[in-house]
């Protein structure tokens, strides 16, 4: 399996047009533990990047079944 990259995690927010606090929110971490994964001064734990895994298809079914989420909801 193939590291999860800082710049993989912010296109995935982009995606799903979430803010660092909500994808941490998610992942039960800290807004700043996710921030410190986005310009890789922490490594991403495996166990979170299973779970972004998880969220990534889950927001993509959601997504072909109601269209894109607007920015800033």
């Amino acid at each position: 399996m193939a590291a999860v990259t800082a710049s993989d995690l912010i296109g995935l927010r982009a995606r799903l047009c979430w803010s660092q606090t909500h994808l941490a929110q998610e992942l039960g971490v800290s807004r700043s533990t996710v921030a410190r994964w986005e310009t890789g001064q922490r490594p991403l734990p495996a166990m979170a990047a299973m779970a972004l895994s998880w969220l990534l298809v889950n927001m993509e079914l959601v997504l072909k079944e109601q269209g894109p989420p607007s920015p800033g909801a």
